[in-house]
């Protein structure tokens, strides 16, 4: 199988995807205009494949570090982190409970009124 068959073929069990994107490649600028990171093209290619399969309400995208998001993926989910994922571990969490992959739970802290 090439890459994109066996990425089509596990693809098609997620019923979520987080795409990862971090500053891993530098676009040259033309003459007068700066240059800019980006995530991998592939990153990109997945993110669209996913979109279009799951729905944008199923994609979030986890990014690190200052880098060029394309304008015409608005309207989804973007949580930065500096470090570690680990990091976005509440949104991650809420993000999965809007479409009812986790069941919504109390807050630990919350008073009990029965």
């Amino acid at each position: 199988m090439t890459i994109i068959e066996k990425f089509e073929y596990y693809a098609r069990s997620c019923s979520f995807a987080f795409i990862l994107m971090t500053p891993d490649d530098r676009t040259i600028g033309i003459t007068g205009t700066k240059s800019h990171w980006r995530a991998r093209q592939n990153v990109i290619m997945e993110l669209g494949w996913f979109m279009a399969h799951l729905g944008r309400e199923r994609v979030v995208i986890l990014f690190n570090g200052r880098l060029e998001i394309p304008s015409d993926i608005l309207g989804i989910v973007y949580v930065e982190f500096n470090n570690s994922v680990l990091e976005a571990a509440d949104r991650i969490h809420l993000a999965l409970q809007r479409v009812e992959l986790l069941e919504r739970t109390r807050p630990s802290h919350a008073v009990s009124t029965a």
